[in-house]
């Protein structure tokens, strides 16, 4: 029969590693460990490559969104009318100014999905968000719902932007490291 030890047997000491021996204080513990242990190796090999795919999709299904609905198709007529605004300028400029934008919003959209270049990704929509907010705070802040809030979604946006955009390139640079030491 196995002695016990600090709330676990000598043989699952020795079988579950030194960690569990060192740490493990009661029997719930050690099940708690081998239990998080194979969720987190269940994340890493599945779920993983999803939950960054998923990530990618939305960030680019966001750029879309306001490209085409909100821009192009004049879904939000708001937005025409900060541009409008910003510009101070009246319908017959301002609406070939947003098609133009809109154009870009996609292209920036399909430019995120396609994972290439994540890093100058990240950094092209936070130079236009930003610039883009900048311009609405100082000359169109009467016709926004709430300044503060749309800084703080575009905050939260922005960082979903860059954590995708380190972890693609992470994930291509220890890839492209791999590949070179296999050859």
């Amino acid at each position: 029969m196995a002695r016990r030890t600090a709330g676990i047997s000598r043989i699952e000491a020795e079988r579950g590693g030194g960690l569990y021996a060192e740490f493990t204080c009661s029997g719930f513990f050690l099940l708690a460990c081998r239990r998080s242990q194979r969720l987190a190796g269940f994340i890493t090999a599945t779920s993983l490559r999803k939950w960054h795919l998923a990530l990618r999709v939305l960030i680019g299904s966001v750029w879309v969104f306001h490209g085409l609905y909100s821009k192009l198709f004049n879904g939000i007529p708001r937005h025409q009318a900060i541009l409008g605004k910003v510009l101070g300028v009246g319908d017959d400029i301002s609406r070939p100014a947003i098609l133009l934008i809109g154009v870009m919003e996609v292209s920036l959209g399909i430019w995120a999905w396609s994972g290439r270049f994540p890093r100058s990704c990240a950094l092209t929509q936070t130079l236009a968000i930003i610039g883009m907010n900048t311009l609405e705070i100082c000359f169109a802040k009467d016709l926004l719902i709430s300044a503060p809030g749309m800084v703080a979604l575009n905050l939260g946006f922005l960082s979903l932007g860059w954590y995708q955009a380190m972890v693609l390139s992470q994930r291509r640079e220890t890839s492209g490291a791999v590949a070179e030491s296999a050859a």
